[in-house]
């Protein structure tokens, strides 16, 4: 099994991570896609997060459901690919992770706060029942999805990625 933090950062091409948010669930949504160089197989590997999970899915190439567990501190994945990848061979794998709500939102009064470690996000996605963003301290642009009503929070004109605008956060605060 290899670790992607170790074994895959060289030979990623593509990374894209979505934070999709609800009245009461919060997933994670990470689609990573390259090309494989390493002389072993790519047969899985083991992922861990900062935020506990409550669950996980995980599907190869295709959408193609694939084996994924869930430690039992809920904060450790292991992902075994139903086909490996050779030498120079391109791979493509997305994963779902179902976030411990009550663990990240803080209620404050009838404001729900969340305070989202410092990470590359692609996108930051708000289902229609969600309500109104108060504020966020994202350089970004805010956009409604006129067909699907979601709020869609995607990185400013020029940058690759959601960031705070905080010289020093280590969090981005949307409430």
């Amino acid at each position: 099994m290899s670790n992607p933090k170790k074994n895959l950062t060289s030979q990623i091409e593509i990374r894209e991570i979505e934070l999709i948010i609800d009245i009461s669930d919060i997933m994670v949504k990470e689609f990573v896609a390259g090309r494989w160089t390493n002389e072993d197989i790519f047969t899985g590997f083991n992922y861990s997060y900062n935020l506990p999970i409550e669950g996980v899915r995980a599907f190869q190439k295709g959408k193609i459901p694939i084996e994924s567990h869930l430690s039992k501190s809920h904060r450790e994945i292991e992902v075994r690919f139903s086909r490996p990848f050779q030498k120079d061979e391109t791979y493509a794998y997305e994963l779902h992770l179902l976030l411990d709500v009550q663990q990240i939102i803080q209620r404050f009064g009838s404001l729900n706060i969340i305070e989202w470690p410092k990470q590359d996000l692609t996108r930051i996605i708000f289902l229609p029942r969600v309500g109104r963003i108060f504020f966020s301290s994202i350089l970004a642009q805010i956009a409604v999805d006129l067909k699907t009503h979601y709020k869609i929070i995607t990185p400013g004109p020029f940058s690759r990625s959601i960031i705070s605008h905080s010289r020093k956060s280590s969090a981005i605060r949307i409430e």
